[in-house]
């Protein structure tokens, strides 16, 4: 057998892919930067282009053959996630796109009724999700950097499996690791007193003085007490530093490709920052459960990787920031340490506006919905309502089959047209 067919095979067992909505052109120049950096490296790779409703990119080897799988999917999701970030009043359209993201989700888990009843709130809400037309140069930079940077995230993985590789990028990573978990373990008057030299936006445009307070209240409490270790013990696991080594091999190749693509340096940095964070809130809904509880230390469990993750991309993001200055620009000394605080303070600015607008709601939708088993409840009420309309028109309760086409033409998955063919 084939190792192209052994990888047909793979993606067709685990995804529900549409190859006629690939559009292998659109990557021809992206397939071409990574098989570039394969060759340097000596580490043969093949790329897959899929349209998939998993919005998953991935690594996987057959018989010593490496694939790297690219889902245009989740390009096209996070170019919408984008608009949201910069037209969105409030977490409204995050909240509707959210639950087409989780019925398409479902459906692949076999869990339709639930699948129906996502589908459902967003068909009735999607309107919420009307382009404003809102600066659509900065939409297309955000979404370019994005698909690169996951991209060379992914073949990042391929990289750190050798361990003679990128000796200067390891050394980076664990002196970035290492500063982090200083700074997280420092006792209480020096992280006031670091406060105190950090822009307002560090602590989300309080006033200095509400921001002490509360950090004294954070070092006094049991709770925020756990969630530091949670966050120390995840800086010293394997798996976070291979993500992080990922990261910053992304970001380096980034920052460089902007002498030669046009973009400008800061936008770039910024749009590696926003990007990090949609993947985030597509891998934590991808771990949607319908048919449990959600426990709370699964929550603090996934807000403690994502900090930890943010933090250390946000350190290396500010040290790109500076040597593009220095050596790059060839900036005024006095002009560097201003350059930096300006990026500092709106990569948390661009944080806070995620948080606000797309993240937290994907964090408090899911747990409503899997508190006390309520999407199994919104589902058998949905399937309800459906016989229930079926039957006005004469028409039989949906098999799975026909429910799964009902939700999938719900979200836009699949066209009326195509059912005809």
């Amino acid at each position: 057998m084939s190792n192209t067919s052994l990888i047909d095979r793979f993606i067709t067992a685990t995804r529900i892919n549409r190859e006629d909505r690939i559009n292998k052109a659109f990557y021809e120049h992206n397939i071409k930067k990574v098989l570039e950096l394969a060759n340097r490296f000596d580490l043969p790779t093949n790329i897959k282009i899929v349209y998939s409703s998993s919005r998953k990119v991935e690594h996987v080897t057959f018989s010593d053959t490496s694939w790297l799988i690219y889902d245009q999917y989740i390009g096209q999701s996070m170019n919408l996630l984008n608009r949201i970030f910069i037209e969105a009043d409030d977490s409204t359209p995050s909240i509707s796109y959210f639950h087409k993201v989780l019925a398409e989700r479902l459906v692949s888990l076999g869990k339709l009724k639930e699948a129906l009843h996502c589908a459902w709130h967003y068909d009735i809400s999607r309107h919420v999700l009307t382009p404003k037309g809102t600066d659509d140069l900065w939409r297309g930079i955000l979404t370019t950097v994005h698909e690169r940077f996951l991209l060379y995230h992914e073949f990042g993985h391929r990289v750190y499996s050798k361990p003679e590789l990128m000796p200067a990028t390891r050394e980076q990573t664990t002196i970035i690791i290492e500063h982090q978990l200083k700074q997280k373990s420092k006792p209480l008057e020096e992280a006031i007193l670091n406060l105190k030299e950090s822009p307002p936006e560090a602590y989300h445009n309080k006033s200095l003085e509400e921001a002490v307070t509360e950090i004294r209240e954070q070092y006094e409490s049991p709770r925020s007490q756990d969630f530091v270790r949670s966050q120390l013990s995840t800086l010293q696991e394997d798996q976070t530093k291979e993500e992080i080594f990922c990261d910053i091999f992304a970001a380096d190749l980034i920052s460089s490709e902007t002498l030669t693509n046009g973009i400008d340096h800061t936008q770039a940095l910024r749009a590696i920052y926003i990007g990090f964070y949609h993947l985030q809130v597509f891998e934590y809904l991808r771990h949607f459960n319908a048919i449990r509880n959600i426990e709370i230390e699964d929550i603090e469990k996934n807000i403690a990787t994502v900090q930890v993750r943010s933090h250390c991309l946000r350190a290396h993001l500010i040290f790109l920031h500076e040597l593009n200055l220095r050596f790059i620009k060839q900036a005024a000394e006095e002009t560097i340490a201003p350059e930096i605080k300006s990026l500092e303070a709106q990569l948390m600015k661009d944080q806070k506006r995620y948080y606000d607008v797309i993240y937290d709601a994907a964090m408090s939708m899911t747990y409503n919905l899997q508190r006390n088993n309520k999407i199994t409840k919104f589902g058998e009420a949905a399937n309800r309502k459906l016989t229930k309309a079926r039957k006005k028109q004469n028409k039989l309760q949906p098999q799975p089959e026909e429910l799964k086409e009902i939700v999938l033409l719900m979200t836009g998955w699949i066209q009326q047209e195509e059912l005809k063919k």
